[in-house]
């Protein structure tokens, strides 16, 4: 399979974290190689649903469904079913902050009709526009999963832990200057509404 340059590039910057060489090509076929390949998509999961990341941030306005999905009834208490936003890596916004919302599998119920209006974390979004620091992210956690197997002390596990806690606090602090500190939901200031999307 192809593999892309930022691929690569996370890749060997988790190596360095984990005092190992990168091997010559993830598809050498080594040991390395195959637990880099098998563990980094679940480290860009992560890292999505870590935060909320306003270059992976999408709105939408959802339609009502036609018909519930296969085995599903009704729920007379939330009547309105919404389809789940595809690519969804975390749902950060439901409504206007008055609806009454429950998300079931691949659907969302409300209290109220559609168009829904959802944010979320965007999970499709191409590696090539992802921020350093969300690279940076990644590469610490892609260590972090491989540390337990690739490290051989207990210290250098909790330095990488650390570490990536540092820079996740980082990445909220930057991430708290792309909104208004004003909330714009309409809702009464409760305290800060940054910190509670994980952007504080």
């Amino acid at each position: 399979m192809a593999v892309s340059v930022e691929t690569v590039t996370i890749t060997k910057q988790a190596c360095l974290l984990l005092e190992r060489s990168p091997p010559v090509s993830l598809e050498d076929g080594t040991d390395l190689a195959r637990d880099l390949l098998l563990f980094y998509p679940e480290a860009s999961a992560r890292s999505l649903e870590a935060a909320d990341w306003s270059f992976a941030s999408r709105l939408a306005f959802l339609p009502p469904i036609g018909e519930l999905p296969a085995g599903s009834v009704a729920d007379p208490d939330l009547p309105f079913v919404f389809a789940y936003p595809p690519h969804c890596a975390r749902l950060l916004e439901v409504g206007t902050g008055y609806e009454v919302w429950r998300r079931d599998a691949e659907a969302i119920r409300c209290d109220t009709a559609g168009p829904l209006r959802v944010r979320y974390t965007d999970k499709a979004v191409a590696e090539n526009l992802w921020p350093a620091e969300f690279r940076t992210v990644v590469g610490l956690q892609l260590a972090i999963m491989l540390a337990p197997m690739w490290l051989q002390t207990g210290s250098k596990i909790e330095r990488l832990q650390a570490a990536f806690d540092q820079a996740m606090r980082q990445a909220r602090r930057n991430l708290a200057q792309d909104a208004s500190p004003a909330r714009y939901d309409g809702l009464p200031d409760s305290g800060d509404w940054l910190a509670a999307v994980g952007r504080g």
